[in-house]
């Protein structure tokens, strides 16, 4: 996977990304992943010109890492999310529930990277103040 998406991102510059859809492609296919993959993804994948589509597709995946047993996976996943809900105001609610959710149980670092995520998404709402959750 690493080869593909070095393959895919080529070129003198990091601007050459062109081909969103073949990165988001490989996203997909590729479930066996190194962490270290994950989390470089999770910093490129939400930076990208995603049409509506590509963006609940990755934002499917991320929600897929969530459940992954790397913590730094799972921390990196939730980064992607708050990136995804930051620049896409109808996926908010949705991200902030299940921040809310990982951040009162993960791990030590997922508690910590939440509480800064929380924080960023709420001051980003309109009216700053946080949604309620649907159970």
């Amino acid at each position: 996977m690493k080869q593909s998406l070095r393959d895919l991102l080529g070129g003198p510059d990091r601007r050459s990304i062109g081909r969103v859809p073949k990165v988001v492609g490989t996203l997909r296919r590729h479930p066996r992943r190194t962490a270290e993959v994950v989390w470089h993804l999770a910093q490129l994948i939400p930076r990208l010109p995603l049409s509506r589509t590509q963006r609940r597709r990755a934002v499917a995946v991320f929600e897929g890492y969530l459940r992954d047993v790397s913590a730094i996976v799972r921390t990196c996943a939730m980064q992607a999310l708050a990136e995804f809900a930051s620049a896409d105001a109808a996926l908010r609610s949705r991200v902030l529930r299940r921040l809310r959710r990982l951040t009162a149980t993960g791990t030590p670092a997922m508690r910590a990277r939440g509480r800064r995520l929380l924080s960023r998404l709420i001051a980003e709402t309109p009216g700053g103040r946080f949604l309620p959750s649907r159970r």
